[in-house]
């Protein structure tokens, strides 16, 4: 990235959410989860589009060799010029961006979870009219915080642990979150799924 756009980048996105991140971030087992604003969400939720996007971005690089060619990085096989023309603009993400976040239960990882899963299936894309409308997932953990993004441009999802409270939305329409009233959530309780590429709806 170039001086001038990582420039934009860190007053349009990095600077709102550094404070936010660091209230958020749990430092010790006693860690108070703080009640966030309207806007302190929006800042977050962009902060974390722009993480996911660009680090499955296909032509990312990272200073340590390793972790450039991980086999896990999980690069895109497309971008859609929607995910990074509002960051070059610094204008707000589209809509058809969904980022929830969720506290994450400890024992995450170390016991699997038995319990219902909350599956949500999507279709690789959608055809409106010649317009091919492709869907994407993406997931990345922040110190004991979850967060899922979604594209899905013109497909409304109803996600469960939001209506439980156990999740929130960061974007689009954020609203004030108290993150102490939300329930820990355990890795593999909800499963939200894009489909391989040769199913699509209409």
């Amino acid at each position: 990235m170039c001086t001038e756009c990582n420039g934009r980048l860190n007053t349009f996105l990095e600077g709102p959410a550094r404070l936010v991140i660091r209230k958020l971030v749990p430092r010790s087992l006693n860690h108070e989860w703080p009640t966030i604003t309207a806007e302190e969400a929006a800042a977050v939720g962009k902060w974390l589009l722009k993480v996911c996007l660009l680090w499955g971005h296909p032509e990312a690089d990272d200073d340590n060799p390793h972790v450039a060619r991980g086999p896990d990085i999980g690069r895109f096989k497309f971008i859609e010029p929607e995910w990074l023309a509002w960051m070059r603009d610094c204008v707000d993400p589209p809509d058809a961006f969904t980022v929830y976040v969720s506290r994450r239960d400890p024992l995450s990882g170390c016991v699997p979870w038995t319990g219902v899963v909350h599956s949500i299936e999507l279709p690789s894309f959608m055809m409106a009219g010649d317009i091919k409308e492709r869907f994407m997932k993406r997931e990345v953990g922040v110190f004991g915080l979850d967060a899922t993004i979604v594209w899905h441009p013109g497909w409304p999802i109803e996600n469960p642990l939001v209506t439980e409270g156990r999740a929130a939305v960061l974007w689009p329409n954020p609203t004030a979150i108290d993150f102490a009233a939300l329930g820990e959530v355990r890795d593999g309780e909800i499963s939200i799924v894009v489909s391989d590429d040769n199913q699509a709806a209409t």
